[in-house]
């Protein structure tokens, strides 16, 4: 797997000139979720999860880019606040409930931190 290596700067120029820059960032460098989540008890409990929190691992992959996109630390609260955006914006049942999911797990997670 490789690490998120693309600079501040780069990530903000496609930022800048281009309408669809995540799905630009995301072609450029695949992140590797767990090498930058600071919550490494979170992130072993997806990456040891495999195939049964795949769709899962998928949403948090996409918390996590955006949370980096964004310019914010990766932390629960940040993954957390991108989980709520994303649940509040889709109208797709599925896609909510697999969302909800992994915002349940990230609380579970992040309830010792409150």
């Amino acid at each position: 797997m490789r690490v998120l290596s693309v600079p501040a700067k780069t990530l903000n120029y496609i930022k800048d000139n281009s309408p669809d820059y995540t799905s630009e960032v995301t072609m450029l460098h695949e992140i590797n979720v767990h090498s930058v989540m600071t919550d490494k008890a979170l992130s072993s409990y997806f990456h040891n999860a495999g195939e049964l929190l795949a769709d899962e691992s998928v949403v948090l992959g996409q918390a996590v880019t955006n949370v980096i996109l964004a310019g914010d630390n990766v932390n629960n609260k940040n993954i957390i606040l991108s989980l709520i955006s994303s649940l509040e914006s889709t109208t797709d049942v599925v896609k909510a409930d697999i969302i909800r999911k992994t915002l349940e797990i990230v609380l579970r997670y992040t309830a010792d931190d409150v």
